[in-house]
C-alpha cells in the first residue's frame, strides 16, 4: 500500500528528474509556471505538494500524463522523443499560419497593382507584420506561454508603427506615446507570480478538511 510519504517522495523525485532532463534551473521552471523558486524547491524536496491545477500545468509542460508524475522511474527519454515531434509539428503549424498571412498580403498587393496604382497598396506589407505577431500570440497562448509577453510587445510597437506609416502625411508621431504605458502594463503583468494563489488554495483546502473532520466527529458523538 502506497503511503502519503511515498507519494511525496515519488512526486518530488519525478519533478526533479523531469526538470533536470530539460536542463532547467528551479528558478527557470518557477518562472515558466509562475511560482517562486522556493515553492519549486519545496516540491522537489517533498516538503509540499502542488495543487491539482498545478499538476495539470506541469504535466502539460512536460507533455506527459498527469498520473505518470506519481509513478516511480519516469522514462524521460520516451517522452523527450514525443516532445520533439510535437514541438516540430507546432513550429511548422505556426510558420504555415504566418506564411498564410504574407501570401494573402502578396496576393492583395499584386491584385491592387493590376487594378489600381501600386502606391496605395504597399502598406499591406506593413500591416502584415503586426498581424503575424498577433497570430504568434494566439499560437503561444496554446503552446508556449513564455513567448506571449515578448510577442505582445512586438505586436504593440509594430501595430503603432503601421498606423503611423498608414497615415504618414499626418505625422502622427505622438501615437508612440500610447505604447509607453501599455508596455509598462505588459512588463508588470509579466512579473506577476501565482505562488500566493497556491498557498491560499492550500489553506482553504485544509480549512475545508478540518471542518469536515469536525462535522464527522459531531455526527459520531450525536
Amino acid at each position: 500500500m502506497v503511503i502519503m510519504e511515498d507519494i511525496y517522495q515519488i512526486l518530488s523525485d519525478n519533478l526533479a528528474r523531469l526538470r533536470k532532463s530539460k536542463q532547467l534551473t528551479q528558478a527557470e521552471l518557477a518562472d515558466i509556471l509562475k511560482y517562486s523558486d522556493k515553492t519549486v524547491s519545496k516540491w522537489e524536496n517533498g516538503e509540499a505538494l502542488p495543487t491539482l491545477e498545478t499538476l495539470v500545468k506541469i504535466s502539460d509542460f512536460y507533455n506527459i500524463p498527469i498520473d505518470t508524475l506519481l509513478k516511480e522511474s519516469v522514462d524521460t527519454d520516451e517522452y523527450h522523443q514525443i516532445e520533439k515531434i510535437r514541438k516540430t509539428n507546432k513550429a511548422v503549424i505556426a510558420l504555415l499560419g504566418v506564411l498564410a498571412v504574407w501570401v494573402i498580403a502578396v496576393v492583395t498587393f499584386v491584385i491592387g497593382c493590376i487594378r489600381l496604382e501600386p502606391v496605395f497598396f504597399w502598406q499591406i506589407f506593413i500591416w502584415a507584420v503586426p498581424v503575424s505577431f498577433m497570430l504568434g500570440i494566439i499560437f503561444a497562448s496554446l503552446w508556449n506561454r513564455r513567448l506571449i509577453y515578448l510577442l505582445l510587445s512586438l505586436f504593440l510597437w509594430t501595430f503603432l508603427t503601421a498606423i503611423f506609416l498608414q497615415f504618414l502625411s499626418k505625422n502622427l508621431y505622438m501615437i508612440f506615446f500610447i505604447g509607453v504605458p501599455l508596455q509598462i502594463v505588459i512588463i508588470l503583468t509579466r512579473s506577476l507570480r501565482y505562488d500566493v494563489v497556491e498557498e491560499t488554495a492550500k489553506r482553504q483546502s485544509k480549512k475545508k478538511q478540518k471542518n469536515k473532520n469536525q462535522n464527522n466527529k459531531k455526527e459520531e458523538t450525536a
